[in-house]
C-alpha cells in the first residue's frame, strides 16, 4: 500500500511539473489552425473570417468573396464593393472586407443592407408599376459612411479604354452631367436639393480606377477614379469605396467595356445601356447612397437594376433625393 501511494504521489508531481511548465496562451502562427495558408495569396472567404492578419504576419493578402477577389485593406479600413446589375442579371453584386485597428477581419457577403430611415412617403418593393410615383415614393437608404469633414471630393476621368461608339467629348461631357446631378441634387421632379457637394472633375487623368473584371477592389492609391474596363457576370458598373470608420478614403468606379453596347443620346438609344444613367448611379455610391428598392418602372436612380435605354434615372427621384438630404 505505501509503494502504491508513494506512486501515485509521484505521478501527481510529475503531471503538475508539466502542466506548470505548458504555455498558457500561444501567438498564432503561419502554420496556425488560426493562420490558414493562402493558394497564391488567397484566402476563400469562409477562411479568412476572424483571421488576424498582424498576429499572422500576412502581406498583401488576397480574399476571394464569391469569385471577387479584393485585396485586404490595412487595419482600420473597410472595403466596400458595390455593383449594378444589366439586362437579364438576377441581383446586384455587393460585399465588404472589413480590418480593424487589432488586425480582425470581417466579411460580409452579398447585396448590403443599408441604413434605412423610413419615410412618410415611403414605397414597397411590391407596389404595382402603375401606381408608382418615383416623385413621391421612396424612403432613405444610405450606407454608414461619407465624405467628411468636408462634403466633396474630387474624382479623376480616365480618358482611355472607352468602348466603341462612345467619344471622349460624349464620356466627359456624360461625367460632368451625372457629377452635376449628384452634387446638386438635380431630380426629374418639381423639387431640387438646395447645397452643394463640391465634387471636382480631373479630366483627362491617367489614373486607374482599383476596380477588376472579377469586381474585386484592389490596393487604394489614394485618388478617386472612373473608367471603363471589362467587368463579368452581366454588371454593367462597379463602385469600391474604401472608409475608416464613417469617413470615406477614396472612391473608384469601373465601367463595363466587354462587349456592351452603350448609348450617350437619349435620343438614338436602341437596346443600348444609357451610359449616364449608370455613370449617375455609381456615382450615388460614391458619396455613400446604397440601392433603393426596385419597383419594376420609372425606378429610382440607386435601383440596383438597369434596364435598356432607361433615361429617367439620370435624374434623382424623391427617395434618391432625400438620402442625399439625411446624409449630408
Amino acid at each position: 500500500m505505501r509503494r502504491h501511494a508513494h506512486a501515485v504521489s509521484g505521478a501527481i508531481a510529475a503531471a503538475t511539473m508539466l502542466l506548470a511548465a505548458a504555455p498558457l496562451a500561444a501567438t498564432a502562427e503561419p502554420d496556425d489552425p488560426a493562420c490558414p495558408t493562402p493558394v497564391a495569396g488567397v484566402l476563400e472567404a469562409a477562411d479568412a473570417e476572424g483571421i488576424n492578419v498582424l498576429d499572422c504576419g500576412f502581406e498583401d493578402l488576397r480574399i476571394d468573396v464569391d469569385g471577387s477577389v479584393s485585396v485586404v485593406p490595412e487595419p482600420g479600413v473597410t472595403v466596400t464593393m458595390e455593383a449594378a446589375a444589366g439586362p437579364g442579371t438576377d441581383q446586384p453584386v455587393g460585399y465588404s472586407i472589413a480590418v480593424d485597428a487589432d488586425g480582425i477581419v470581417a466579411v460580409t457577403e452579398g447585396d448590403l443592407a443599408p441604413t434605412v430611415e423610413t419615410s412618410s412617403q415611403e414605397g414597397s418593393g411590391d407596389t404595382p408599376a402603375a401606381s408608382y410615383d418615383r416623385c413621391g415614393q421612396g424612403g432613405t437608404w444610405v450606407n454608414g459612411w461619407k465624405w467628411q469633414p468636408t462634403r466633396g471630393f474630387t474624382l479623376n476621368v480616365r480618358d482611355w479604354g472607352l468602348p466603341s461608339g462612345v467619344s471622349l467629348t460624349a464620356w466627359n461631357d456624360i461625367v460632368d452631367k451625372a457629377q452635376w446631378t449628384i452634387d446638386r441634387g438635380i431630380t426629374s421632379c418639381s423639387f431640387s436639393n438646395g447645397f452643394v457637394l463640391d465634387i471636382a472633375l480631373v479630366l483627362g487623368s491617367d489614373r486607374t480606377e482599383q476596380v477588376g473584371p472579377d469586381m474585386g477592389c484592389g490596393e487604394r492609391d489614394g485618388y478617386s477614379s472612373i473608367g471603363f474596363g471589362p467587368i463579368d457576370g452581366g454588371i454593367v458598373g462597379a463602385t469600391c469605396t474604401w472608409r475608416s470608420s464613417t469617413r470615406l478614403l477614396e472612391a473608384d468606379i469601373r465601367m463595363d467595356n466587354s462587349n456592351r453596347r452603350w448609348s450617350a443620346s437619349s435620343a438614338s438609344c436602341s437596346q443600348a445601356m444609357d451610359l449616364r444613367t449608370v455613370a449617375t448611379h455609381e456615382l450615388g455610391h460614391a458619396v455613400g447612397l446604397s440601392h433603393q428598392g426596385e419597383y419594376g418602372h420609372g425606378d429610382l436612380t440607386m435601383s440596383p437594376t438597369m434596364r435598356n435605354c432607361e433615361v429617367i434615372q439620370r435624374q434623382l427621384g424623391y427617395g434618391d433625393l432625400v438620402s442625399l438630404r439625411h446624409h449630408y
